[in-house]
């Protein structure tokens, strides 16, 4: 069965330890999530859909770019949600967004420039052409609200 997954957790901003991604707290989290993504990798084949967002969607679309290496049954659309998202990122995550742009298997541009609601349109499309939703602080998270609304799957993780 194929599944379409997205994910979901705090923005880089909000995320004390995605600042120094060699913190114990982050490569605890990084594990976390390519335990998430190798388990449903098992279980069929998976789409995986990231907004490529600084943080936990970065991390699970370089995590994807790695199985993809390993499994041809996984693939990575990368959503973004207008041209110039990274404009104004370091070098470092700038460099990683368009590398995870030119390996992804398909990429989604949403809008040529920035508009108020460009990351809610982004969450919707990812909501709409998902089946599960992969959500870190699923308590917190507007987007795992909406999606129990849409009766889509969330799987949460710590």
């Amino acid at each position: 069965m194929k599944r379409t997954i997205c994910f979901d957790g705090p923005v880089y901003d909000h995320l004390q330890y995605a600042k120094d991604e060699n913190s114990v707290e982050c490569q605890r989290i990084k594990k976390v999530l390519t335990d998430k993504i190798d388990t449903l990798i098992k279980e069929g084949e998976c789409v995986f859909m990231s907004g490529v967002r600084r943080g936990i969607e970065m991390w699970t679309a370089e995590i994807v770019l790695e199985k993809m290496e390993v499994y041809p049954n996984v693939s990575l659309i990368c959503v973004c949600p207008y041209e110039e998202q990274p404009t104004y990122w370091n070098e470092n995550h700038r460099e990683r967004y368009f590398t995870i742009h030119q390996l992804c298997t398909k990429l989604v541009m949403l809008n040529r420039h920035y508009e108020n609601d460009s990351y809610q349109k982004l969450d919707n499309y990812l909501l709409e052409h998902c089946d599960t939703i992969v959500t870190l602080n699923s308590e917190e998270s507007r987007m795992a609200r909406k999606a129990a609304q849409m009766n889509k799957l969330i799987l949460s993780i710590d």
